[in-house]
C-alpha cells in the first residue's frame, strides 16, 4: 500500500480511531474493457448541486467534464476560464466533503461510464485521505492530521508541474520523475517505452509481455508489461 506525504496534500493510509468523526466519500472500483479489476476509481459528486460521476484522478492537474452536453445537464455556463481555455466554474463537494468552487475544463472526448474527472488541483492546501481497504476518501482537519503523525510512515513528496512527485526508488534507482496518478490505477508503474526497455531488457515484442488495450482522447492504444 502506498503511503507518502505531500507539501499542499496528504494522502494516507487507513487508521483506526479519526474516520467516524471525518468528513468522507465512497469510491468504487469499475473493471476495464479487458476484464482487469480496479481499472479506474469512480466517485459521485455534487457539482452545482446536481449529482454526477466522475473519475477520481490525480494524475489530471485540472477537473473537467467531457463535453459541452453535460456542462449544460449540470445547469453550467459555458465561458472562456482565466486560462483561455473553455470551461464553467461550480461548487464541487463528494460525500460530505465541501471542496468549494472550482474550475471544470471542457474535454474533448464523449461521456462513457463517467461524465469527466476531478483533478489535482480540486485538492492542493487540503489534508485528504485516500482509504483503499474501504473504498473511501476522507478530508482530515490539522488536529485530525497531528495526531496520526506518530503512526505513519512518510516520504517526501512536491507538487511540480501541477503533478503530485514521489521520492520513488525502483530497481535500487532513486527516479525523481514518477508522480502519483490515481487515474493509472490500471498500472503498477507506467513509464516510456524508452524507460521501459532499459528496465525489463526487453524489445516490446516478447509473447509472454501483458498487453492491455485502453483509450486515451479518442485514441486506442495499447500498453505492453512486464515485470
Amino acid at each position: 500500500m502506498l503511503r507518502f506525504a505531500a507539501l499542499l496534500m496528504t494522502l494516507l493510509c487507513s487508521l483506526p480511531g479519526w474516520a467516524a468523526s471525518a468528513a468522507c466519500a465512497p469510491f468504487r472500483w469499475v473493471t476495464d474493457f479487458d476484464g482487469i479489476e480496479r481499472a479506474a476509481m469512480i466517485i459521485t459528486a455534487g457539482v452545482n448541486g446536481r449529482s454526477v460521476d466522475l473519475q477520481f484522478d490525480t494524475g489530471a492537474d485540472v477537473s473537467g467534464l467531457y463535453g459541452a452536453q453535460v456542462a449544460r445537464r449540470l445547469g453550467l455556463t459555458v465561458q472562456e476560464l482565466p486560462s483561455g481555455y473553455q470551461g464553467a466554474a461550480a461548487p464541487l463537494s463528494i460525500g460530505d466533503i465541501a471542496l468549494g468552487q472550482q474550475s471544470f475544463y471542457l474535454f474533448g472526448q464523449p461521456p462513457g461510464r463517467v461524465a469527466g474527472r476531478l483533478g489535482l488541483e480540486a485538492l492542493l492546501g487540503k489534508i485528504v485521505q485516500i482509504d483503499y481497504p474501504e473504498q473511501r476518501i476522507c478530508l482530515l482537519n490539522d488536529r485530525q492530521f497531528e495526531t496520526l503523525l506518530p503512526e505513519l510512515l512518510l516520504t517526501p513528496a512536491r507538487v511540480r508541474s501541477n503533478k503530485l512527485f514521489l521520492y520513488t526508488e525502483l530497481d535500487g534507482d532513486h527516479w525523481p520523475g514518477l508522480f502519483f496518478d490515481s487515474g493509472a490505477s490500471l498500472y503498477d508503474v507506467l513509464v516510456d517505452r524508452l524507460v521501459w526497455q532499459r528496465l525489463t531488457g526487453r524489445i516490446g515484442y516478447e509473447p509472454d509481455n501483458r498487453y492491455i488495450q485502453g483509450w486515451s482522447r479518442n485514441q486506442l492504444i495499447t500498453t505492453v508489461g512486464a515485470p
